[in-house]
């Protein structure tokens, strides 16, 4: 397989007081397109700032980030926030639904904000698809306040794929669910990246759950 993204010799530290606190330290990876990887490490170690690296949230201090080839951080900002709108989906440990747009218009919204060619009709269709393969076709008009959190997080993994993204970003997804409603949510996530044969990147402190994927990385103090 060839190599979707990689990071080269990433460096992050942020300011506590008149000193700086390092949070990654020379960090080399590289995640190969349709894989499935596990980000590891104890609660602390990076992982959170790796991932909003790779995704152009947050900028490096010195290090690269490429994806296919495209040096991440050398673009504009404006161009940095197309990017992401049209390459990366983001799943965060908080669902991050806005609270008075029912679960279609939040799942929608990634795709109207990037007018990137879908019609409203063809936008609307493409997230009953996504929410019906997340088990919330019955859902579609309801708010996010009427939805457990386990109905909220599949809400957030649709939104995640309404542009049709090549990478995934799942930071913890199931951090804030039981053990059975984050399995549920997970077979839910892998489902949709093996059957749209995307990329997933996922942190996790879950050992089991890191076995299932087909690479694993692991950050200890800042480093890979």
């Amino acid at each position: 397989m060839s190599i979707l993204t990689k990071t080269v010799n990433l460096d992050m530290n942020y300011p506590l007081g008149k000193t700086k606190v390092p949070v990654l330290r020379d960090v080399c990876c590289e995640i190969e397109e349709g894989s499935v990887v596990a980000l590891i490490g104890a609660s602390g170690s990076g992982k959170t700032t790796l991932l909003n690296i790779m995704g152009g949230l947050d900028t490096p201090v010195s290090g690269k980030v490429y994806f296919r080839n495209i040096d991440v951080h050398a673009m504009t900002e404006p161009a940095k926030a197309t990017f992401r709108a049209r390459n990366i989906g983001f799943v965060f440990q908080s669902y991050y639904l806005l609270p008075d747009l029912d679960v279609l218009e939040n799942v929608t919204l990634p795709g109207k904000k990037l007018n990137n060619g879908f019609a409203n009709k063809r936008l609307a269709d493409r997230a009953l698809v996504l929410l019906d393969k997340v088990g919330l076709s019955e859902r579609a008009g309801h708010l996010p306040s009427e939805l457990s959190g386990g109905e909220q997080q599949r809400a957030a993994l649709a939104r995640a794929m309404i542009n049709e993204p090549e990478l995934l970003l799942a930071d913890e997804p199931t951090g804030n669910l039981d053990v059975a409603t984050g399995n549920a949510v997970l077979e839910h996530m892998f489902n949709f990246v093996r059957n749209e044969k995307r990329t997933l990147l996922l942190a996790t402190h879950n050992m089991e759950l890191a076995k299932k994927c087909d690479k694993v990385l692991e950050l200890k103090d800042g480093k890979m």
